[in-house]
Formats: C-alpha cells, structure tokens, sequence
C-alpha cells in the first residue's frame, strides 16, 4: 500500500513537473524528448549490489572482457607529421658559443699563479684590515689564488666560524688581531 501510495505521488510529481515545461503531461513529454535527453529523477531508497550467478557463465565473461578492453584500447595515438619540422637542440656546452660575460665557452680560464707563502700571508692580512669578516669565495676572488694553497694559508691566519650570524665566514686569529693593533700604535 505504502509502495502504491510512493508510485502515485511520483506520478503527480511527473505531471506536475510536465506541465511547467509546458507539457499536458508526463507521457506527453516522454514522447517529445529524444532518448538521449530523457530525464530520470528520483530518491533512492534501497540499494543492490548485483553478481553473476556463476563466473563460469558465457555471457558474464564475454561482458567483462569487453570491458576490459574497452579500457585498456590506448587514447592517444602517434603518428608522424606532414611536411618540414625545425627541430631545435636544447643548449648544452657544446652548441652555446658564448657565454653572457662574452668569453668564450671553450676557452679555459688562466690558471691562478701560487704566491710565495709570506706574499699570500702580506695580503690576506691586508685584506683582513679592510674587513673582518670574508667567505672562503670572496678571498679566492680577491687573492686570485688556488683554493687548496688559500685554505692551508688561512688555515694558519684565520678561523672559520662554524655557527652564529657569521657562519661560513673567515675572521682572523685573536693572536694575529692583537698584532696588527700593536703595529698600528
């Protein structure tokens, strides 16, 4: 009765709904639509799952197996192109031929010539009057000297702070500071 009751309201909800798209009724308009634009609303009240009655069947493979296929079938597909194609190589080290500084990409830069220890040490100090603080980077540029006999130098001269605001920066040693100081008066 409850069922019954269900179907006649959905019935006068399809009519009602027919008759505001300008429709006499919901079989009215069952007959204009297209199949392809027919329209389903409703409530879902119970909800079913549904399995072969047995995986041997026939029909049940052959429905999977369509299935199967339909989304494993590739989408996109290669094919070649009509006409010239520019192809252009990416930049490597070998096709740039000069670099933004203007030099050459092949040309080497000069080897920096090794000073005498007691010149480097002359120089680093001056340096280090200039400023108290340096990175390891800033001295190579400034001395123009490899970076392994810098590092042994200033090994010597400077220590290299580990933490703090100035990591990674060469100060001199207190020793050397004290120095310079005396020197200075």
């Amino acid at each position: 009765r409850a069922a019954s009751a269900a179907a006649a309201a959905a019935a006068a909800a399809r009519d009602r709904a027919a008759r505001a798209a300008g429709f006499e009724s919901a079989a009215a308009a069952a007959a204009i639509l297209p199949p392809d634009e027919f329209v389903l609303e409703g409530v879902v009240s119970e909800k079913f799952d549904v399995r072969p009655a047995s995986l041997a069947d026939a029909a049940y493979r052959q429905v999977s197996l369509r299935r199967m296929e339909e989304a494993t079938k590739k989408t996109r597909v290669v094919g070649d192109v009509k006409g010239v194609q520019r192809v252009v190589p990416l930049p490597t080290a070998r096709n740039v031929v000069k670099r933004l500084d203007g030099t050459e990409e092949g040309a080497k830069k000069p080897r920096a010539e090794r000073l005498e220890k007691d010149a480097l040490e002359n120089k680093l100090m001056g340096l280090f009057e200039r400023r108290n603080l340096w990175t390891f980077k800033q001295l190579v540029e400034e001395t123009k000297q490899p970076a392994v006999w810098l590092k042994e130098v200033l090994a010597e001269l400077a220590v290299l702070n580990r933490r703090g605001p100035n990591t990674g920066m060469w100060t001199l040693k207190d020793m050397y500071k004290r120095k310079g100081a005396a020197d200075a008066k």
